[in-house]
């Protein structure tokens, strides 16, 4: 038989793998606080994440520090004022993990907000006042009304 000899070239190129957001898409949190999550991603080619809120029908209750992921509630929630789209304590926020080179990940995030056991300090401070100083007035006439 007959053999035939070619050459050719071949080129292998490194494209840019897709960023991938690795943490929970729910998390609950306690009314009055501003903290919410720090959201994690991977990029396999290293390149470094920038995050950013990109939506969500509360997108305009939350702020992302860009380098670390952190998200914060702009004004802290109030379980008995929710103040999310639907007012079911329910805030939803997307957020975008950017590697810079087209390897883009996003994800929709629920916020539940949970309610907690707040004691009116105000009052029971002030009761404690009245009656710490209502014993020591008492003591104070008793022993000066020389009975």
């Amino acid at each position: 038989g007959e053999t035939a000899e070619d050459s050719f070239q071949l080129s292998v190129s490194n494209s840019n793998d897709v960023t991938k957001i690795t943490s929970a898409n729910t998390v609950s949190v306690a009314e009055n606080t501003t903290e919410v999550m720090t959201v994690a991603a991977t990029d396999v080619d290293g390149d470094a994440v920038t995050f950013s809120i990109s939506g969500g029908n509360d997108a305009d209750r939350f702020a992302t520090n860009s380098n670390t992921g952190e998200i914060i509630f702009t004004t802290s929630p109030d379980f008995e004022n929710p103040t999310d789209s639907d007012t079911d304590n329910i805030y939803q926020v997307e957020v975008t993990a950017d590697d810079g080179n087209t390897g883009v990940d996003i994800q929709t995030i629920q916020v539940r907000v949970t309610n907690i056991n707040e004691k009116n300090t105000g009052d029971e401070t002030a009761d404690a006042g009245n009656e710490a100083s209502g014993n020591e007035n008492i003591g104070d006439s008793d022993e000066t009304s020389g009975n």
